[in-house]
């Protein structure tokens, strides 16, 4: 039950939405209403339609994560079929980055001043329409139609991450946000991540000798002939339309939920913290433009804050980087170990998933955000030594699944914990504008770290590359111990 022993979940009749709730009211505040007001409401009340509400959103998530990463695993496919350089294949991915640094003061204000709803909806519906899209651009001529799809659906990726910490805030009581967040926002992404890395080979398959006739010789002409490049063409045409008609539909029904069912917020708010910011925003128009601009450069004056968004953007890129690069990285070393190599990086996701439930319940429990953040800290850079050691030494391969998967469980916990520990740095500073930098500068450091990787693997310097990996890692666990600012909405809610 919500709301402790005196909680009981209840039908109620609320003139804005009759959401099934579960009540919590506060002893003292409601003693001084029922002095004055004996038949008044309690002004604190969680609805079970929160849970609704998170579904939806993680369900949209997970499509958009899946838009995102379908290409990756099948990269080498991608070029030879659309006849493109590895460049655009990556750009599909990259796309995403680029979007989020360009469009997301505007979706971070829209958000703040229109609610979750328009900006849902409105996220679930560019990925949909960049989804269909590329149903489109299957054809192998098509390929600028699919990176067209895939900027589309990377401008909702902009909607659907700022979102979440607000959702977390907006329905679910303190001791349950952690929980929402790491749900939403962490779980949701990794599990999409998790489906496009398994479902897109598995679906999107070639014979490999044909395809190296067909496309793998650029000096010489092609070993295939005309008819077995048509055979093999038509072939992979029909797998990635499959593919991408799946994809889509699973798009369009999020939207399609995102219409019916999300709601803008509960009818009553589910915590003091979150009553006394709604009672707090009062402005309108260019006034409140511009008091969200103050605001949003005002975080860069928090010290804790700028030194956190520095440690998040490092490790969420690190983590970024390993879902995106993990071939790249390990290849070299075991040149015989393609398709373990892909269910290293499959293994590592799927238990990153359990444990950002688990951090988001510790956390709601505990509100140790330093110890945790520290913890998981220091277990990634210890993993990521343990995994360069192990790579570079090239022991036994399947001896990597023992850091790749601690590598996981660390760095998933950290996503669980970044954004709520952001929140409670900046509040009440908009929940969007906290998550959106950090998303921002995880963005960009991505994009940095990415290249970096690249280059020393086109120069054969793949042992530079994995020291980098450990040495940006030991940065930001450096740079984390010196975070440990005041927890401010927790501090709110122990004083009521």
């Amino acid at each position: 039950m919500d709301g402790g022993s005196n909680s009981q979940d209840v039908v109620l009749s609320h003139e804005k939405a009759p959401l099934l709730s579960s009540t919590k009211v506060d002893t003292a505040t409601d003693r001084s209403i029922q002095a004055t007001q004996p038949s008044a409401e309690p002004v604190i009340r969680t609805y079970l339609w929160r849970w609704i509400v998170l579904i939806i959103y993680s369900v949209v998530s997970i499509s958009v994560n899946l838009v995102w990463i379908s290409s990756a695993p099948i990269a080498d496919i991608m070029t030879c079929y659309y006849d493109v350089s590895v460049f655009w294949v990556n750009g599909l991915s990259e796309v995403y980055m680029l979007m989020y640094l360009i469009a997301l003061f505007p979706i971070v204000w829209l958000l703040d001043k229109y609610g979750l709803r328009l900006t849902m909806i409105l996220g679930a519906g560019f990925n949909a329409a960049g989804a269909a899209l590329k149903v489109a651009g299957t054809g192998s001529n098509y390929f600028w139609i699919t990176m067209f799809g895939q900027t589309l659906a990377g401008l909702s990726d902009v909607f659907i991450w700022t979102a979440g910490p607000l959702l977390s805030e907006v329905w679910f009581p303190s001791r349950e946000r952690a929980t929402a967040t790491a749900i939403g926002t962490a779980i949701s992404v990794q599990s999409g991540v998790l489906l496009g890395l398994g479902l897109t080979p598995f679906i999107v398959h070639s014979d490999l000798s044909l395809q190296f006739a067909v496309c793998g010789n650029t000096t010489i002409p092609p070993f295939a002939n005309p008819g077995e490049t048509k055979e093999w063409s038509d072939f992979i045409f029909s797998r990635l339309l499959y593919f991408n008609i799946g994809v889509a539909a699973l798009s369009l029904l999020a939207f399609i939920f995102t219409l019916i069912a999300f709601h803008n917020a509960p009818p009553t708010p589910p915590s003091i913290s979150r009553k006394l910011e709604s009672e707090h925003k009062q402005s309108t128009g260019f006034q409140q433009f511009k008091e969200f601009l103050i605001t949003t450069l005002g975080a860069f004056k928090n010290v804790h804050f700028v030194l956190y968004m520095i440690v998040a953007s490092i490790i969420l890129a690190m983590a970024c980087t390993m879902e995106s690069v993990i071939n790249e990285i390990v290849h070299p070393f075991f040149p015989d170990y393609d398709e373990q190599i892909g269910y290293l990086g499959i293994t590592a996701q799927a238990t990153s998933i359990v444990a950002m439930f688990a951090a988001g319940i510790v956390l709601d429990w505990t509100k140790a955000f330093y110890a945790m953040n520290l913890f998981v800290c220091v277990l990634s850079v210890v993993c990521v030594v343990a995994w360069a050691v192990l790579i570079l030494f090239q022991t036994n391969f399947y001896l990597l699944y023992i850091p790749a998967v601690l590598l996981g469980l660390s760095m998933a916990s950290f996503l669980a914990v970044a954004y709520e520990y952001a929140i409670e740095m900046t509040y009440p500073l908009p929940e969007g504008t906290s998550a959106g930098l950090i998303n921002a500068g995880s963005q960009l450091f991505s994009i940095v770290i990415i290249t970096i990787m690249s280059y020393f693997n086109s120069v054969h310097m793949e042992s530079v590359g994995l020291w980098f990996i450990v040495g940006i890692t030991a940065l930001g666990c450096l740079i984390t111990i010196f975070v440990k600012p005041k927890l401010r909405r927790v501090n709110i809610e122990k004083k009521q």
